[in-house]
């Protein structure tokens, strides 16, 4: 039996060395299209269900367009968000029939997973203020 696997592909803001990692916002943002689009492919023949964990909200316009005009139903892709990050756009994706999960960190270890995630990328604390404020 072929398998039709669920693959995860997550854009996230981590300050990572430019030899193992894209530098440029532009070349993040343009890598993962690439591979979005592939998967929304193979999403198109049956053979995955690709799912997209990212906040940035022109990148999923732009995945949803690439999805549209390939013919692949909202049903047979996902957009994964954080809790607390993005609600009124993620409420908004869910009315227009996207399938929409958030993450929620929970357990003994919830607080250091947030704060390493803050302290990786200090702009990610604007990020988030930005996100709850407005």
């Amino acid at each position: 039996m072929p398998l039709a696997p669920v693959i995860r592909l997550v854009k996230g803001a981590y300050d990572e060395p430019a030899d193992i990692a894209y530098a440029k916002k532009a070349d993040t943002d343009g890598a993962y299209l690439e591979l979005a689009s592939t998967m929304l492919d193979g999403a198109r023949a049956g053979k995955c269900t690709p799912i997209f964990g990212t906040h940035d909200l022109a990148l999923i316009a732009r995945i949803v367009d690439r999805a549209q005009q390939s013919g692949v139903g909202k049903d047979k892709y996902q957009i994964h968000m954080l809790y607390g990050i993005r609600d009124a756009a993620q409420r908004r994706l869910v009315a227009e029939g996207h399938v929409v999960k958030t993450l929620v960190s929970y357990g003994a270890a919830w607080y250091r997973w947030y704060m390493r995630r803050l302290a990786e990328r200090p702009a990610n604390v604007l990020f988030v203020v930005k996100s709850m404020f407005g």
